[in-house]
């Protein structure tokens, strides 16, 4: 059989296989278990070397791979992690940093600074405001703002909230 290298993807075939998938399988003496991939450790996808071959157990190890090879390549440090809103890496252990996992049974992580995530949240409530002035619904209800309400509220829910404020208050004077 012979060998030729797909120009769109970097991968070397022979045949209809990809090159790394059969080394990895005759290294392992038999076929790759399913969901299981081959990483190639310098990253150059036409370089199928025993020793530059890692058999993956799955798609989620493989991109972590990726990650700390990134994380290393950047810093120094393979354990250092990325926040996903200044895209500064940082120590795990910095008292700054917090992992937030999600997806179905956490197989997702993101990884932020606490003082971006307030800016990012500040920047977030800014640009509601601002659309709330400019489209006239009201922001707790999201109908139309009627005359007499504030600048972001209809008169119905400033009448609510306001009830709401004197009731919590009457309360707070009675315990008092």
């Amino acid at each position: 059989m012979t060998e030729r290298i797909s120009k769109q993807s970097g991968y070397v075939f022979i045949g209809r296989q990809l090159a790394h998938v059969l080394i990895a399988e005759r290294a392992l003496g038999k076929k790759l278990p399913k969901g299981s991939c081959v990483h190639h450790v310098n990253e150059i996808k036409s370089d199928n070397t025993n020793s530059n071959l890692v058999i993956c157990e799955n798609t989620a190890y493989h991109r972590l791979l990726h990650y700390r090879t990134k994380a290393y390549d950047i810093t120094g440090n393979a354990d250092f992690v990325q926040c996903v809103y200044c895209k500064t890496w940082s120590d795990p252990t910095h008292p700054e940093i917090v992992f937030y996992e999600y997806g179905i049974k956490s197989t997702k992580r993101s990884t932020f600074h606490r003082g971006c995530v307030r800016t990012a949240k500040r920047a977030a409530s800014k640009k509601r405001y601002r659309e709330l002035l400019t489209t006239g619904r009201c922001g707790r209800c999201g109908k139309d703002r009627q005359p007499g309400g504030t600048n972001t509220t209809c008169r119905p829910c400033v009448l609510f909230l306001e009830a709401k404020r004197a009731t919590k208050k009457a309360r707070r004077e009675a315990n008092v």
